[in-house]
């Protein structure tokens, strides 16, 4: 699972992410990631652009089959965003909501979107805190 995040988060971002823990249980529907950092693209001066110290999620694993799925706790710990502005160094992205594949607005259309089936999955969350 760190591969797999580590992976398709770069391809996303277009930059280096890197995770340092990923605990999972299926079973139990617990799930903990720890120390994901997303790095600034070049010409910025800071390395990371994004840091996240831990995010947990507890589900409820038995709704899994049931609309809504309820998530009983999501827990955000020691997130830090750094901003910083600079018109030539920062290209503008869309991101498209059926694929979530970024692309570079104005260079490229987004993929056709498909035709609504009238289905949607509903999630319910319990509790959150930062």
């Amino acid at each position: 699972m760190k591969a797999a995040i580590e992976r398709f988060g770069s391809d996303i971002t277009g930059t280096k992410v890197t995770v340092g823990s990923v605990d999972i249980s299926l079973k139990s529907g617990l799930g903990t990631i720890r120390g994901v950092r997303v790095d600034n693209p070049e010409g910025f001066s800071s390395d990371d652009a994004f840091e996240l110290g831990e995010i947990t999620v507890d589900l409820d694993v038995a709704s899994l089959n049931r609309d809504p799925i309820v998530i009983e706790e999501i827990r955000i710990l020691a997130p830090a965003v750094r901003g910083e502005l600079d018109a030539k160094a920062v290209p503008t992205w869309a991101f498209c909501a059926i694929t979530w594949r970024p692309y570079r607005a104005g260079s490229a259309k987004p993929p056709a979107q498909k035709q609504d089936s009238g289905y949607e999955k509903r999630f319910m969350v319990r509790r959150a805190g930062v």
